[in-house]
């Protein structure tokens, strides 16, 4: 996934919110700390020793140093720049004897960021990343870099915002208010979109959220601003009017489009084209079902997928197509457990919509189904049946038609033409 070429049209590196809050969500070392607002990151000469100060990671405790060999099975992230060049943040597994844990993923002994010119068929290590980041799932991970040496890591869980500019070897942090649920690079600003709650009891879905804006290798934002709570009105008794906004897709450097609502109560669909100053409610289709993912594969052409699971990750799907940025919207393709269908799109619950860098393929991936994709604009679907255990990841594209899932302690996935998937490891 490349800046400009990423994670939703991908027109610029846009990365979803954390699963934990409402649509949502790196192990022992020195932590990392601000620099002074508007200027950028600055390292100490000796390795920090407070949580909150500037960190130099040092490889003399690690399992693994710079230059070294780590599997793509071990990959737990990662961020394509090209169909050949890219970044990710890989584990080293404890020993076996630790075992893996129920949810599929390894325990890990250290975290590191890695580099690849191959396609992802090798990784080397760059860089350590700080020994009190270790998040448990891979999406509780999430990558923003502007090119190999420079750009930002987010753990949500523990919650961590870093910044690096040296691939990795030291790492500053961002510390952004509240419990941030998504970060987004687009040239050379970044957006952290941010719950911040009025009190420690007040649950994190219904948190009003902020967006706050920093320029690339800046510590502290430039801008903050709250996303207001627009669209339909909450039903009294039902559900309140506070609710937390996920980023769905950053459309270009001062434009994104976030959903406001949780599953099965009312949401809403917004738009900022000015980082968040203003923005105006759009029509919203999904009637009940919840947003799970916009791509737009034109400025003004855009891709909604809804879904309600109805048990067993099985439920009712829509797709829908506009060509007037959300102002009128069209049914693409339908799926129900009990019906009615349109194309074969299927039931299945599925955790991540994705496009292709040319914005020619679509691609689903299902909870426990594989990888469907689509060809036509999202009528006809076909699904390869890979086995992802229900393990909750995300695909990340770069080049024309290649993409690449990494499903960690099993094996990173790679297809080059959009249908067709290969095991790396």
């Amino acid at each position: 996934m490349t800046t400009e070429n990423a994670r939703s049209t991908r027109s610029e590196l846009t990365v979803r919110s954390a699963r934990p809050v409402a649509l949502a969500a790196l192990i022992v070392l020195a932590g990392c700390g601000p620099g002074a607002r508007g200027s950028p990151a600055t390292r100490p000469s000796a390795p920090a020793t407070s949580a909150s100060s500037v960190a130099s990671t040092s490889t003399t405790t690690s399992t693994a140093g710079p230059g070294s060999a780590i599997p793509a099975a071990d990959v737990l992230s990662l961020q394509m720049f090209t169909s050949s060049a890219g970044i990710a943040v890989a584990f080293v597994p404890s020993p076996p004897s630790h075992g893996y844990c129920c949810t599929g993923a390894p325990a890990r002994h250290r975290d590191y960021l890695a580099a690849t010119s191959d396609g992802g068929t090798s990784w080397r290590v760059t860089g350590v990343l700080p020994g009190n980041v270790n998040p448990a799932q891979s999406y509780d991970l999430q990558l923003a870099f502007g090119d190999p040496s420079e750009g930002y890591v987010q753990s949500f869980d523990p919650a961590a915002t870093l910044f690096t500019d040296d691939a990795g070897r030291t790492w500053s942090s961002l510390q952004p208010p509240g419990q941030p649920t998504a970060i987004s690079l687009n040239g050379q600003v970044l957006w952290v979109v941010s719950n911040v709650c009025p009190t420690a009891t007040t649950s994190a879905a219904l948190c009003p959220s902020r967006i706050l804006t920093y320029l690339l290798g800046h510590l502290t934002p430039a801008t903050e601003l709250p996303i207001p709570t627009e669209g339909v009105v909450a039903s009294p008794g039902i559900s309140v009017s506070t609710r937390t906004a996920t980023l769905l897709d950053r459309l270009g450097p001062s434009s994104a489009v976030v959903e406001e609502g949780s599953e099965g109560a009312p949401s809403s669909l917004l738009v900022t084209v000015d980082s968040g100053r203003h923005w105006t409610a759009l029509s919203d289709p999904c009637e009940g079902l919840s947003p799970a993912g916009l791509v737009a594969p034109a400025p003004t052409t855009w891709v909604l997928y809804c879904q309600l699971d109805a048990g067993m990750n099985q439920g009712a799907t829509r797709l829908y197509t506009t060509s007037d940025q959300g102002t009128t919207w069209t049914l693409t393709a339908e799926g129900n457990v009990e019906g009615p269908t349109l194309g074969n799109i299927g039931d299945g619950m599925a955790g991540d919509l994705t496009l292709s860098g040319d914005g020619r393929v679509l691609w689903l991936l299902g909870s426990v189904e594989g990888v469907s994709s689509s060809a036509d604009g999202g009528f006809d679907w076909t699904r390869v049946p890979i086995q992802t255990d229900g393990y909750d990841t995300e695909l990340t594209p770069a080049g024309p038609a290649s993409a690449w899932l990494p499903l960690p302690g099993v094996g990173l996935y790679h297809t080059t033409n959009g249908t067709n998937w290969s095991k790396l490891s």
